[in-house]
C-alpha cells in the first residue's frame, strides 16, 4: 500500500514536470522564431537567387521575368491576366476605366478573399505606378511585389502577414498612354498629377472643405482614379515616381503662394508615414539631396504642386497618400531593375503595414450590437476617417504617442476614449459601443453616407459607454493571455469591459493579425499582439499554464503527504 502511494505521487509529479518543460520548451521556440521573423523584416532584403538572375539568358521563375525589362502595355495586361490564373487564390483584376487611347487602367487586387471579392474587416492600401508616362520603374516594382507575395506566401512572415492583414491594390500603370509615347504627359497632353481637384481657393488662398469641386476638365484616367478611390474606403496610398530619391508628404500646394513647408491637420502621421518607406529603403535616407531630412520631404517645401492627387485624395477621400521618388534617374535602364526592386522591398511592405496596422483601429457599434457608420476624430487634429457600414471597422494611421479618440454618429451618443499608440508597429484597438440619444431620431445603420460610408459629422453629446482597447484588459484578464488560433478565423465574439462601471457585454472584436501566424503548417505566437477577437501573448500562456502545474503539483504533494500520514497510523497500530 505504501510503496503504491509513493509510486503513483512521484509518477504524476514526473509527468507534470515534463509537460512543463515541454511547454516551456515550446513556447519559447516558438518566441524565438517570431522575434527572428522581425529581425528579417527589419533588414532590408537580401537579392534572392530569382532576381540575381533577371539579367541572364534563359528561362525565369516569373520574378526574374518582371525585373529583367519594362513589358509594353499589352504585354504587361497579359502577365496581370496570368498571374489571377497562377496565383487565383489571394488575386482578382479590376477595370476602372480607359485612357485617352483606349488603354485598360488595370488594377490588381491582393489578399486572401480577394479572389471573391467578399467584403471583410480589413484595411486596403493602394500603390499607384507610372503616372507620368516617362517614369516607368513602378510598372516593373508593382509587378515584382505581387511575384513576390505570391512566390512566398507560404513560407515568409512578412507576406503571409500582408495577404491576411490587409488587402492590397496595385495599379501598374496610370497613364499608359504616355508609356508608349515616352512623354510624361497623357494622350492629350496633360499632367496627370496636376489634373486633381484643387484644395486651395486661388483667391482666397484658404483650404476647400470636401467634397472638392470638379474642375470640369478631368482626364479620362483623372476621372477614373477618382471613381475608384470613391469606390472603396483606402485607409492610405502612394504613388510612385522618378527623379529624385524620397518620400514626399502633403501638402503640396501651399496656402501662402509660395513655397514653403504646409503642414497638414495630420502632419505627425504623414511624417511617420514617409519615415517608415525611406527608413526601410536602402538607400533613400542617404540619398545627398535629402540626407538632412532622413530621405523624406514635405511636397510644398520641396516646390509647389496644385491639383496633386495626394492632396485630393487626403481632403476628398480621407486616405493618407504620400509621393515615393524611387529613382533619382528618370527611365533608368532595364538591367538596374532588380536593384531597383531589391532596394524597394522592404519599403514596399513597410508603408502598407505602418498605414494600416501601426496606428489605431477598431469597430464602432450600437448597444444592439449593429455596426455604425461614424466619424473617428483625435482630439485637436480637424479631420476624421470613418467607420464601415458593413463592419463598423475603422483605421486611422498615426504616429506613436498618446492620443484621445472621439467617435460620432448621427442620432447617438458621441464616445471618447484616450490610447497609446506603441512605436513597436502593432497598433492599438480601440472600439467603441454608441448609446441612442434620447434627444435625436436615430438613423439606419448605414448613416447618411455615400458609397463608401461616409458619415455626416455630428456634434453629438455625452461620454463613453463600453469600450476595449489592447490597454483595458478583458474580463479583468492580462493583455498578455495567449491561446492560439489560425490565422483563417474571421470574427470572435468576445466580452468587453465597460469603461465607465466595470459591467460587460458581447462584442465583436477584430485586431491586428500580429499574434499567430500558419507559416509553412506550424503556429508562430508572439507576446502581447493581437490576434482576431482576443488580446494574446506568450507570456500569459505560461503564466496560465505555470499556475495549473503548481495546483497540480500541490495535489501530488497532498495524495503523498496523506499516503505518508496513513502509514503512520497504521504503524502505530
Amino acid at each position: 500500500m505504501r510503496d503504491r502511494s509513493q509510486k503513483q505521487g512521484m509518477r504524476l509529479t514526473l509527468i507534470i514536470l515534463i509537460l512543463h518543460a515541454a511547454v516551456i520548451g515550446r513556447a519559447a521556440s516558438e518566441k524565438d522564431q517570431y522575434e527572428k521573423f522581425f529581425e528579417r523584416a527589419s533588414k532590408a532584403s537580401e537579392p534572392n537567387e530569382d532576381v540575381r538572375d533577371a539579367g541572364a539568358g534563359k528561362a525565369h521563375p516569373p520574378l526574374a521575368r518582371v525585373l529583367a525589362r519594362y513589358y509594353s502595355n499589352e504585354e504587361l495586361v497579359a502577365h496581370l491576366e496570368d498571374y489571377v490564373k497562377r496565383c487565383s487564390s489571394i488575386s482578382r483584376l479590376q477595370t476602372i476605366g480607359k485612357s485617352v487611347g483606349g488603354q485598360p487602367l488595370t488594377v490588381l487586387i491582393l489578399g486572401h478573399g480577394a479572389r471573391n471579392a467578399d467584403p471583410q474587416p480589413k484595411p486596403a492600401f493602394r500603390y499607384v505606378g507610372n503616372m507620368h508616362g516617362d517614369e516607368p520603374t513602378g510598372r516593373q516594382l508593382l509587378l515584382g511585389l505581387a511575384e513576390w507575395l505570391c512566390a512566398r506566401k507560404d513560407q515568409d512572415f512578412e507576406a503571409a502577414r500582408m495577404l491576411e492583414s490587409i488587402e492590397l491594390h496595385l495599379m501598374p500603370t496610370a497613364n499608359p498612354d504616355g508609356f508608349e509615347n515616352h512623354l510624361r504627359n497623357n494622350g492629350n497632353g496633360r499632367d496627370l498629377n496636376r489634373d486633381f481637384p484643387e484644395v486651395l481657393n486661388q483667391t482666397s488662398g484658404e483650404r476647400i472643405p470636401a467634397p472638392l469641386p470638379l474642375r470640369g476638365s478631368e482626364q479620362p484616367e483623372t476621372a477614373a482614379i477618382m471613381a475608384w478611390a470613391s469606390s472603396r474606403s483606402f485607409v492610405a496610398s502612394a504613388s510612385m515616381h522618378e527623379g529624385a530619391l524620397v518620400a514626399n508628404f502633403p501638402w503640396d500646394a501651399n496656402d501662402h503662394g509660395e513655397k514653403g513647408y504646409a503642414a497638414a491637420p495630420d502632419d505627425a502621421a504623414f511624417r511617420f508615414l514617409a519615415e517608415a518607406y525611406a527608413q526601410a529603403h536602402a538607400k533613400m535616407v542617404q540619398a545627398p539631396e535629402f540626407a538632412a531630412t532622413g530621405g523624406i520631404t514635405n511636397g510644398a517645401e520641396w516646390y509647389e504642386v496644385h491639383g496633386s492627387m495626394q492632396d485630393w485624395v487626403y481632403v476628398d477621400r480621407q486616405c493618407m497618400e504620400v509621393t515615393l521618388e524611387v529613382s533619382e534617374r528618370k527611365w533608368p535602364h532595364e538591367r538596374t531593375l532588380a536593384d531597383l526592386f531589391n532596394d524597394n522591398l522592404q519599403a514596399l511592405l513597410a508603408l502598407p503595414f505602418a498605414a494600416a496596422l501601426a496606428g489605431a483601429s477598431g469597430f464602432v457599434y450600437s448597444t444592439d450590437m449593429e455596426p455604425l457608420v461614424a466619424n473617428i476624430s483625435v482630439t485637436g487634429v480637424s479631420t476624421y476617417v470613418t467607420s464601415s457600414p458593413t463592419f463598423g471597422d475603422f483605421y486611422r494611421p498615426l504616429a506613436p504617442g498618446n492620443y484621445e479618440l472621439v467617435a460620432e454618429a448621427e442620432g447617438y451618443r458621441s464616445a471618447r476614449g484616450s490610447i497609446e499608440v506603441p512605436a513597436d508597429g502593432i497598433g492599438v484597438r480601440h472600439n467603441f459601443t454608441l448609446a441612442v440619444d434620447s434627444t435625436h431620431k436615430p438613423q439606419p445603420k448605414s448613416g447618411s453616407s455615400d458609397t463608401t460610408g461616409r458619415a455626416s459629422r455630428s456634434a453629438g453629446q455625452g461620454l463613453t459607454t463600453s469600450l476595449s482597447t489592447n490597454k483595458v484588459p478583458l474580463l479583468g484578464i492580462s493583455d498578455t493571455t495567449v491561446i492560439s488560433a489560425s490565422l483563417s478565423e474571421q470574427l470572435t465574439e468576445e466580452y468587453v469591459v465597460n469603461s465607465t462601471d466595470g459591467s460587460s457585454g458581447p462584442g465583436p472584436q477584430v485586431g491586428h493579425l500580429d499574434a499567430a501566424w500558419s507559416v509553412g503548417g506550424s503556429t508562430v505566437t508572439g507576446s502581447r499582439k493581437e490576434l482576431r477577437g482576443t488580446q494574446r501573448g506568450t507570456d500569459g500562456t505560461l503564466t496560465w499554464l505555470t499556475a495549473v502545474v503548481a495546483a497540480a503539483v500541490l495535489v501530488a504533494w497532498a495524495v503523498r503527504r496523506r499516503a505518508r500520514r496513513r502509514r503512520m497510523w497504521a504503524s502505530k497500530d
